[in-house]
């Protein structure tokens, strides 16, 4: 199972370095919990650096910190995985995760199939077919 969520593409993130020595070195977990975000970005952000991240999908927006654990050049750019240690900022980010993949779900369908879905009526198809694989 993903230990990092996969932040989908088209969907928004904004990321800044942080200097914050409160957060705590990150913790090994166990191999079916989730430690928190993959994203891409255009540049390579070195490991170790903490970050804020803001994802602008709600309001308000749903923002946390976290601190990059691993940093890939892919053919879009770089995959970034950001480790959360915050037990409560981990939960909150599956549940702010899964509207980014339900809305990215919808915006698939209109583009694949011509249907334009209300984001409830997305949630509705998307929950019974992908939220029991989803990390946890």
């Amino acid at each position: 199972m993903r230990q990092f969520i996969r932040h989908p593409v088209d969907i928004p993130i904004n990321v800044k370095l942080i200097d914050n020595p409160a957060l705590k070195p990150a913790n090994d977990t166990g191999a079916n919990e989730c430690r928190g975000l993959c994203f891409i970005a255009g540049c390579p952000i070195d490991k170790g650096l903490f970050i804020h991240i803001e994802i602008p999908i709600s309001t308000p927006s749903f923002e946390t910190d976290g601190r990059v654990v691993w940093c890939k050049e892919n053919a879009m750019g770089y995959n970034v995985g950001v480790q959360i240690e915050d037990k409560r900022a981990k939960y909150n980010l599956r549940m702010i995760e899964q509207v980014c993949y339900i809305e990215h779900y919808r915006r698939d369908m209109l583009a694949k199939e011509g249907r334009l879905l209300t984001s409830e009526e997305a949630a509705r198809e998307w929950i019974p077919r992908y939220a029991a694989s989803f990390p946890n």
